[in-house]
């Protein structure tokens, strides 16, 4: 082939008993060796000669040569020839934002990631997602009305009721802060969780699976951080399409509810059925062991003494679990054991429950819902998203408490006469 023209060179040679006992490693570049001192060396070598030679390859071999040139390497030449895919007709039309590099030998064809012959092929894909400026919108935040003031307050109030009580002032967050002497420093929450804007149980669902990110500030005042206006989204990226879980339970005629109807029934279960219950029955005392428990977990400020307390509860809760069912413990009761440590060092659990970030979702589904236009989805529930965010900033609305009283009337037992009028 030398003599004809069309050499099939460079290539590297590797010289040893077997691969694991190599001793050196050659270009050859028209019967002339070139040694190397490693095998990356020899492969960086072969490439870059292959280009300035101007040399050509064997088709068998050319496809291997095109994932060195654009993966490893990010070289397009003018001589270069893109192999025919199915996929570059569609990827115009593809949801998600980004390209499709395909490594595949020619007369092959692959439709939908499936494997059309018997041949394995790779293929490398490269997905996008939406970020967003936070710095921007942090600055932002911090102007709007009372904003930063209130935040600053409500951190030393923290630190003038650390050693009685606990919130954002925790043993995490004044080890961090030592960190940045003489600086103002805020802690944040980070969020993260898929969901599906597509209806779950749908033929589409997991097509358009959505990963997000949210970010909150730790020290908003408690009585405004549960807000959804004090949650801000960071990123929004295409996730892995997975079996619903949603759906495989629905499938399984199992009944699902959400968290703040599970909530609803702890708290109102012994109200309900609690005079039907004898008072020597021990599955009873083990259910209020639980509704203790539960009773500490929610608070928005919890102190070092109910931290001991809570302690001693979950052990009680995991050795009437033993005793009465017979059962070993579950794994989520091994979470709870691990519940006291993490009070004493981030605070009270309900600052960091997925529930309000979870609700953020509605809004994002909500916006998904009434746009039909699924092409670069991601960047579409990022702009509504920031347009309602700048028509906070440009409103000027600082923090507001969301519970609005009426009209007083008067004081309950100065009322002498109440009158019902049924319809």
């Amino acid at each position: 082939m030398y003599k004809k023209g069309l050499t099939v060179q460079p290539y590297i040679l590797i010289v040893g008993s077997n691969l694991n006992n190599v001793h050196s490693y050659y270009v050859i570049i028209n019967n002339k060796n070139y040694q190397l001192n490693t095998l990356l060396d020899a492969l960086k070598f072969c490439f870059q000669t292959y280009f300035a030679l101007n040399l050509k390859y064997a088709p068998e071999s050319q496809h291997l040569w095109y994932l060195f040139e654009r993966e490893l390497f990010n070289i397009i030449s003018d001589k270069d020839v893109k192999i025919p895919f199915l996929n570059d007709l569609l990827q115009k039309y593809s949801p998600y934002p980004g390209s499709t590099i395909n490594v595949l030998s020619r007369g092959r064809s692959v439709v939908n990631k499936k494997k059309k012959s018997d041949e394995v092929s790779m293929i490398v894909e490269k997905s996008k997602g939406q970020i967003i400026d936070l710095h921007k919108i942090f600055e932002q935040f911090s102007e709007l009305p009372n904003m930063f003031d209130d935040i600053i307050c409500y951190m030393q109030e923290e630190e003038f009721l650390y050693d009685e009580k606990i919130c954002v002032e925790a043993e995490l967050w004044k080890e961090v802060k030592q960190k940045f002497p003489n600086k103002i420093v805020f802690p944040l929450y980070l969020f993260y969780d898929d969901f599906e804007p597509n209806n779950p149980l749908g033929s589409k669902s997991g097509i358009y699976k959505i990963g997000a990110v949210y970010i909150s500030i730790a020290s908003v005042p408690v009585q405004y951080i549960s807000s959804l206006d004090n949650i801000f989204l960071a990123q929004l990226f295409a996730a892995e399409p997975i079996l619903s879980k949603e759906k495989n339970l629905r499938l399984q005629d199992v009944t699902i509810m959400s968290a703040s109807e599970m909530l609803a029934l702890v708290i109102y279960f012994p109200i309900v059925v609690g005079d039907l219950v004898p008072s020597t029955e021990s599955v009873w005392d083990f259910y209020l062991v639980l509704y203790k428990i539960f009773d500490i977990l929610p608070s928005r400020t919890i102190s070092k003494s109910s931290i001991s307390y809570l302690k001693t509860l979950i052990a009680e809760h995991h050795q009437l679990y033993r005793h009465l069912f017979e059962q070993t413990l579950k794994p989520k009761f091994n979470i709870l054991l691990h519940y006291p440590r993490i009070l004493k060092k981030v605070g009270p659990v309900r600052h960091i429950w997925v529930m309000r970030y979870e609700a953020f979702h509605k809004q994002l589904k909500a916006t998904a819902k009434i746009s039909h236009y699924r092409v670069n989805l991601l960047l579409t529930l990022c702009i509504k998203q920031q347009l309602e965010l700048s028509y906070r900033f440009l409103s000027r609305k600082g923090l507001t408490n969301p519970i609005e009283c009426g009209q007083f009337i008067g004081v309950l037992h100065d009322i002498k006469e109440i009158r019902l009028h049924s319809k």
